[in-house]
């Protein structure tokens, strides 16, 4: 049996943890998604703090501003926001496919999913469920990961694309006949350029975005680190390698 390192944590999820992240606000607050179909939170001793039941398995959450509500997306299709005071689950609206990833954008006050249905949507809690889909673009394959970066989404779908779409001017930055975000801002044209497809020889599992440029990682083990930067100064920066690791029996999907 393999060597657990730290204490595990009480009462843990029936199923593959497919999401873990710590509170915005404090470092205090463990929120995991699951396959079994709850989000739990859980304090600083392993100590569940609170179930939410799901009706479907959850892909992804986000914690919301200071982490007293969060976002899962998941099987069921649905955008769910969840107050974790008072154990209230919203339904924001739905994908017509499952959601893979969900994220919190802060600066715009909206949460972010993106979904197999080759959409990317936005979703503001302000809003009454019938308006609270404030934005969307269509991607072209399946959403399999999503990085925030300053004011730039990063995507990666399926074919091994990568698609950054600028928040602020509501339009895709970088990609093959992107389109217009509606609803972001005043609809503009986007713009096609070369874009991480490429990169690495197998397909996208996860990507890591900072304001200056994203990591990108595949099923491979391979890190490539990117840059939103288009100089030749800039491009000559990138560079990848290959994570040194042990024989597997099993990975995850």
């Amino acid at each position: 049996m393999a060597q657990v390192l730290g204490d595990p944590v009480a009462a843990p999820p029936g199923d593959g943890i497919s999401r873990v992240r710590f509170s915005p606000s404090s470092s205090n607050t463990l929120l995991s998604s699951s396959w079994d179909g709850t989000a739990r939170l859980y304090d600083p001793s392993g100590a569940p703090r609170g179930v939410y039941v799901h009706p479907a398995p959850l892909l992804d959450c986000a914690f919301e501003r200071e982490g007293g509500a969060f976002y899962t997306g998941g099987l069921d299709c649905r955008v769910t926001r969840v107050d974790a005071t008072t154990s209230q689950q919203l339904v924001l609206g739905a994908h017509a496919a499952p959601i893979k990833c969900v994220e919190w954008l802060e600066s715009k006050g909206v949460a972010v999913t993106a979904s197999w249905d080759l959409t990317l949507r936005l979703w503001d809690p302000r809003c009454a469920p019938a308006a609270a889909n404030v934005g969307t673009a269509e991607l072209p394959g399946k959403a399999y990961t999503l990085g925030l970066g300053g004011s730039r989404l990063v995507v990666g779908t399926s074919a091994r694309h990568v698609w950054i779409y600028d928040i602020d001017n509501g339009r895709a930055v970088c990609g093959r006949a992107a389109r217009p975000a509606q609803g972001w801002a005043p609809p503009r044209p986007a713009v096609s350029a070369a874009c991480a497809a490429g990169t690495l020889k197998y397909q996208t599992r996860c990507i890591a975005a900072h304001p200056g440029g994203y990591a990108l990682g595949s099923v491979e083990g391979r890190v490539a680190m990117e840059y939103f930067d288009t100089s030749p100064e800039a491009q000559r920066a990138k560079y990848a390698f290959k994570r040194l690791r042990g024989a597997v029996a099993r990975s995850a999907p």
